[in-house]
């Protein structure tokens, strides 16, 4: 917890480390994660999509991109701020600067892009009245996160940037993350549901395959999330005053900004798979040499290889004899020639 007056040195020694340390973890966190977000995203804009993807999506990746970039700035500021500039200042618990809670509402900005991603992916695949409406109470969910978080931060700021003071505003804080968690999961499960209606009307088995990938990807991607949030909501609960929830709120939104790039992204694998199987039966197909069928007078099958044919005529006779009812085929005229 945060140095209290009158602490001996060493209470205000363990307070502090127990203060600043998870601040600092939350900055090696936020800036892989980040460096994690930057390569995806340029993996994006190498991509075919970059160019064919809706102005929609597009405006999902670049507000994505901007938001991340601010968040570092205030995410770093805040750690130079407390672990540098405020370095052996035992008060540094009740003034932590005027960035410090400006990381969460960029991490909730970021929960709100992504969250609006998927309610409108959910529409475009499957646009019933059911799913418009599941769609239509995320977002408001979403929505309520995001000014849950600015409350939030309006809130600090009354206190005079006091984090010493944080549960004092519990309730808006569990609004906010609850809000998050439970968009999260309405979505996560619509998406699956979605997917598997389209599997199960779909009569190609390439196609199921691929539609289990993506149900795995959804299930992986929306618990990373969702599990992130949660966790944040339940070390709040249980230590408001010790800032190891801190680092939960610093990555948060990188998180969030990861799966949807990956999500993105993963139509390039899946596109990757069908291109490489799809050459593998090509490369078989033209590695047989060219075959010629032929049949002799007394009604033999045979089959020939023919060496690099320029071209390749086949004529097909059909006699039917009525006396036996049933028709024969042979299959004569074979022959090798110019185009």
């Amino acid at each position: 917890m945060p140095p209290l007056p009158g602490a001996t040195p060493s209470e205000t020694a363990v307070a502090l480390i127990g203060f600043t340390g998870p601040l600092l973890l939350a900055g090696f966190f936020h800036w892989g994660l980040f460096g994690s977000f930057i390569l995806q995203h340029y993996h994006y804009r190498n991509s075919v999509h970059a160019k064919s993807d809706s102005a929609l999506v597009k405006f999902f990746v670049y507000t994505n991109l901007a938001v991340q970039v601010i968040s570092l700035v205030f995410v770093s500021y805040t750690i130079w701020f407390i672990l540098i500039q405020k370095w052996g200042v035992p008060d540094v618990a009740t003034q932590t600067g005027w960035p410090s809670p400006l990381p969460a509402i960029m991490s909730s900005a970021s929960a709100s892009i992504v969250q609006f991603f998927f309610a409108w992916r959910i529409v475009t695949l499957w646009k019933t009245t059911v799913t418009v409406s599941i769609a239509i109470g995320a977002i408001m969910m979403s929505l309520l996160q995001f000014a849950a978080c600015t409350a939030f931060v309006v809130k600090y700021y009354m206190s005079n940037d006091d984090f010493s003071q944080i549960a004092q505003i519990a309730p808006i804080v569990e609004l906010w993350l609850s809000s998050e968690v439970i968009g999260d999961w309405v979505l996560g499960i619509t998406m699956v549901l979605t997917l598997q209606r389209m599997k199960k009307t779909s009569p190609f088995p390439g196609t199921q395959k691929v539609l289990d990938k993506l149900i795995i990807n959804i299930i992986e991607s929306g618990l990373i999330t969702a599990t992130a949030a949660l966790a944040y909501l339940i070390l709040y609960r249980i230590i408001p005053q010790i800032s190891a929830h801190v680092t939960l709120e610093f990555i948060l939104g990188s998180l969030y900004a990861n799966v949807l790039m990956a999500n993105l992204n993963g139509r390039d694998r899946l596109k990757a798979r069908g291109t490489n199987q799809t050459t593998t039966f090509s490369t078989i197909r033209d590695s047989l040499p060219p075959l010629a069928f032929a049949t002799s007078d007394q009604g033999d099958f045979s089959v020939q290889n023919v060496q690099n044919p320029r071209a390749v005529f086949i004529s097909t006779d059909v006699v039917r004899h009525s006396d036996h009812q049933f028709a024969h085929a042979s299959i004569a005229n074979f022959k090798s020639g110019d185009c």
